[in-house]
């Protein structure tokens, strides 16, 4: 939770005009890249197939708001109205 409340940090500064989102965008990338790790790591110890995991979740919440954008299962490609 650390690298989100640095992330959090960046976000909050760019957003009340401490710096520039171009300014900010690399430590940005950095921190986001942070969260993904910590976050594949900890999914890696318990057995969770993030990827997969993921995907089934973009998919979930496309059906619910209504988008007809869907991740494929198998190929990690997406689709635009089920083509």
């Amino acid at each position: 939770t650390g690298e989100l409340g640095e992330l959090a940090n960046l976000i909050k500064k760019v957003e009340r005009g401490d710096m520039t989102l171009d300014e900010a965008l690399g430590d940005i990338a950095k921190e986001l890249a942070d969260v993904q790790t910590y976050l594949d790591i900890l999914a890696f110890r318990a057995g969770v197939d993030l990827g997969r995991a993921t995907v089934d979740k973009f998919n979930e919440v496309s059906v619910r708001v209504g988008s007809t954008i869907r991740l494929a299962n198998d190929d990690w490609h997406y689709s635009v109205n089920g083509k």
